[in-house]
């Protein structure tokens, strides 16, 4: 039976969030007998800056005609341009698909009703604990989730004759550190005087929150803060965060029912939405003796377990950046992954794959950066491991994710694709499989990121080590002519010489100097003789095998040697000179004559090799040449 494939769409921030779906979704894949592929981002700043763009890029990889479903987990997503993309896509993929906690208009979607759970806990704020004064941090202005719970706090606080100061609405963008900064700035402005309570739009807002009361020497029994999610981490913190349930398991398992319900008789849209409720902890003034001597010991565990992790995680990436920053050429990535298959790799698993954009590499001899939207029709598998060995590269159809994906495979798998990329480029993607574990730490995004900060500087050596080929090749070329210089008679002619030696092969060394050079220069002039200086370069190169090297020694003098089986070889190679030349001044109709002397050394494998010396007997042979002919001057 072939297996049917998901796509699952999230953003890697919500790990908790995503940490509970999975589980369900799991279920429901092995009852069904399907594949989860989960793209995964990390954008979080709800702006669409070019960094936050490319996060969303990785939801234009998947092909959703090659898919059987998709599930949207739609409130983990920050921007607009990641539900414009998908939605899209789905819709003209013509797929069943299902949105989890955020409405999209022609897909099924199951979200949290956010209005009746926060409604519930700011009552219990206001009846239980007398609050009126109230600071609210939400999400992003535009958010239908933080403008919904907004509402149902207001709706309180009207109830009971109170209200929302303008100058107590502040944003935390869902984030910890950025809630940090706010409510320190907000605090400096009010003067140390603190409201009646913190009402914060999710559990993260709400323990960075405390965290940056606490900056400002506010003590935690002094305020009340309250969240929503309720997520285990809140559940830990000290003290325990009261908070809204959204009903993540049962959204998860109601919105798969229905997208494989879909996939078996047809799709049919749908709007569900799971009624909230609050989740009343210590951090709204109660207290629960044995839950927090629970939540203390737990932490205490985790907060152990969590700096362990950090560490060893924060010493594998640098191994990996240091073998990476060796990396000069395409011909050494797969060391890479010798390297990773010999060490310790827990983080990518038994199975993982890096697949590289087609013009990677191409881009790299073109000098020309990377595009940051969309990828190319075919991926370069680099290579990966699976089954304890190393996957050779390979290019292969972008759409099918990877090139030895098996439809038959008896077992289901999850994969899960991150985008691979750096500043405003995209290199490709990173493939885990069946290492869904890594999300719910935060592990992937510190492995991801610091891969795309490797890969970048993967392609930094590269350009350098191109860069620094061309200066080579430079420091021994003559830019008149095109043939090697001076230097490059010390480092290539003379070493070609040396390894036939060595081989115990027989090599020749011409001198060679063209005739009547001045005469050339002062009747034609400087430019003429330089016509006369190129002429004589190409013919020699016309002349010699191609794997001899031909050097201008200086001025009109120039160097030729390689391999050379007797000394007719080098008669011959002389003659053939001496009738290119007088070929190429017919054909450029020259008003002079260019004639060349030849002064040659056949150097044996018997005979004491002086490379100098043999070079003086050649420049003598060649003057001597010169004078018979009368071609001094």
């Amino acid at each position: 039976m072939m297996k049917r494939r998901i796509a699952v769409f999230g953003c890697g921030w919500s790990n908790e969030y995503l940490m509970s779906v999975n589980a369900i979704f799991n279920q429901f894949a092995a009852e069904h007998h399907a594949d989860l592929f989960y793209f995964i981002n990390y954008s979080d700043s709800g702006n669409d800056s070019n960094e936050e763009l490319r996060e969303a890029n990785i939801y234009r990889l998947p092909d959703l005609k090659w898919f059987d479903g998709a599930v949207i987990l739609g409130s983990t997503l920050h921007l607009e341009t990641e539900f414009s993309v998908l939605t899209s896509a789905i819709k003209e993929a013509q797929i069943p698909a299902v949105c989890l906690g955020y409405r999209l208009e022609g897909i099924s979607s199951f979200e949290c009703d956010n209005y009746h759970g926060m409604h519930e806990l700011v009552e219990h704020l206001v009846l239980q604990h007398h609050v009126k004064d109230i600071v609210y941090i939400g999400g992003p202005a535009d958010n239908q989730e933080s403008m919904l719970r907004k509402k149902a706090m207001t709706d309180v606080l009207e109830k009971y004759g109170h209200s929302l100061a303008t100058e107590n609405i502040l944003c935390g963008n869902w984030n910890y550190y950025e809630t940090q900064y706010v409510v320190m700035d907000w605090y400096k402005k009010n003067q140390g005087k603190l409201p009646d309570a913190f009402v914060c739009a999710n559990d993260v807002m709400a323990m960075g929150c405390y965290v940056g009361l606490s900056k400002c020497g506010v003590a935690i029994e002094d305020v009340k803060v309250t969240g929503f999610d309720s997520l285990t981490s809140g559940s830990m913190f000290s003290p325990s965060i009261t908070s809204v349930d959204p009903g993540w398991e049962e959204m998860a398992r109601r919105s798969m029912e229905h997208l494989f319900y879909c996939m078996d008789n047809g799709d049919e849209v749908i709007y569900q939405t799971l009624e909230s409720h609050g989740d009343i902890r210590e951090s709204c003034g109660c207290y629960h003796k044995k839950g927090s001597e629970l939540s203390d010991g737990r932490e205490i565990f985790l907060g152990y377990e969590r700096m362990v992790n950090s560490s060893y995680l924060g010493g594998h990436m640098c191994e990996l950046s240091n073998f990476w920053s060796d990396i000069r050429r395409k011909e050494d990535i797969p060391k890479f992954f010798q390297y990773v298959l010999s060490t310790d790799h827990r983080y990518e698993g038994e199975e993982f794959y890096l697949c590289f954009v087609e013009d990677f590499f191409e881009t790299l001899d073109a000098n020309m950066p990377l595009k940051n939207s969309g990828y190319t029709k075919k991926m370069e598998l680099i290579g990966g491991i699976r089954n304890g060995e190393i996957v050779e590269g390979e290019m292969f159809d972008t759409q099918t994710i990877l090139p030895n994906y098996d439809p038959d495979k008896e077992t289901v798998d999850q994969y899960l694709i991150l985008c691979l990329s750096s500043r405003n480029e995209c290199y490709g993607y990173i493939v885990m499989v069946n290492n869904t574990a890594m999300l719910y730490d935060y592990s992937m995004f510190v492995w991801s990121f610091n891969m795309g900060q490797d890969v970048e500087r993967m392609r930094q050596n590269f350009r350098l080590e191109e860069l620094n080929q061309r200066l080579a090749v430079l420091s021994v070329t003559d830019a008149l002519t095109g043939v090697y210089n001076r230097m490059g008679c010390e480092k290539v002619a003379f070493p070609l010489i040396e390894n036939c030696y060595k081989a115990g092969k027989s090599a020749v060394m011409l001198f060679i100097d063209i005739n009547k050079m001045k005469i050339i220069n002062d009747t034609y002039g400087h430019e003429q003789g330089d016509v006369a200086i190129r002429t004589t370069a190409n013919a020699l190169q016309l002349a010699v095998p191609d794997d001899w090297v031909v050097v201008r020694y200086g001025g009109d003098e120039f160097l030729v040697a390689g391999e050379c089986a007797n000394e007719e070889m080098a008669e011959e190679i002389s003659t053939r000179i001496q009738k290119l030349l007088a070929q190429a001044v017919k054909e450029k109709r020259l008003p002079y004559p260019i004639t060349v002397g030849i002064g040659a050394v056949y150097v044996k494998p018997e005979d004491e090799l002086d490379l100098y010396r043999c070079l003086r007997i050649a420049d003598a042979k060649m003057y001597r040449m010169k004078k018979e002919r009368g071609e001094t001057e």
